[in-house]
């Protein structure tokens, strides 16, 4: 794993999606001025879940899944992140700070990491620094709500659309409120099918319809929304 300084196009990337999004500019370059990039190869988890958090955590470029890991249980595949997602809430400076999710690189990534000591640094120039990272949790709370609410329909045509807007970052990331399309989503039909909580085979013809319906395009490891409109219920 490698360790640099961000470049003006990677912080220009964390600006423009996401919690950074939300936040002040003097505020959001003093913690990019922090950070330090990391890279990890396809396969590479990040963290595991209930470690002791260590900073933060941002994503710069490729793709990260989020895996929870219930008892007895195979890992179970909560999300795709991509750029501009931070990959776990804000409680760096909290005593109860353990991981909630595992995050896997599902191709090669780059990441920026804060420290924690580099937190409690700015938090003398921003004292109200803590309040800033309940609005990085307020992201990940309101995304499995979300999710709870989601996969309490049984319709598998809504849960599918469900998601694929997920994966868009509707309902609960910000800076995604008018984002323009096509958007490439670089996930598999399988994957979309564990989103949704549904078999492979039930998921395909949904798909399909909505290729049809000029909603998205299908591709190799790939989905391309090109219509987020038709993709409501």
């Amino acid at each position: 794993m490698k360790t640099r300084q961000l470049s003006l196009l990677q912080k220009k990337i964390l600006l423009s999606r996401g919690w950074l999004t939300t936040q002040s500019t003097d505020f959001s370059s003093a913690l990019l001025e922090l950070c330090y990039r990391r890279e990890f190869q396809a396969g590479q988890t990040i963290f595991f879940e209930g470690d002791e958090m260590d900073g933060l955590d941002g994503l710069v470029s490729g793709s990260v899944g989020l895996y929870s890991s219930p008892t007895d249980n195979l890992p179970v595949l909560l999300h795709v992140s991509g750029p501009g997602e931070w990959t776990d809430g804000g409680r760096a400076l909290s005593k109860e700070n353990a991981r909630i999710v595992s995050p896997v690189a599902r191709n090669d990534v780059t990441v920026a990491h804060v420290s924690t000591q580099s937190l409690r640094a700015l938090e003398g120039e921003f004292p109200d620094l803590r309040l800033r990272l309940v609005a990085l949790s307020s992201i990940y709370l309101d995304f499995f709500t979300l999710l709870n609410a989601d996969n309490s329909n049984r319709d598998i045509d809504a849960l599918t659309r469900a998601a694929i807007r997920r994966l868009l970052g509707e309902g609960f990331l910000p800076g995604c409120e008018f984002p323009g399309d096509p958007v490439e989503i670089p996930v598999t039909q399988n994957e979309i099918a564990e989103l949704a909580r549904l078999s492979r085979n039930a998921v395909g013809p949904i798909l399909r319809k909505l290729e049809r319906a000029g909603a998205i395009l299908l591709g190799y490891g790939k989905i391309t929304v090109l219509n987020r409109s038709l993709l409501n219920d």
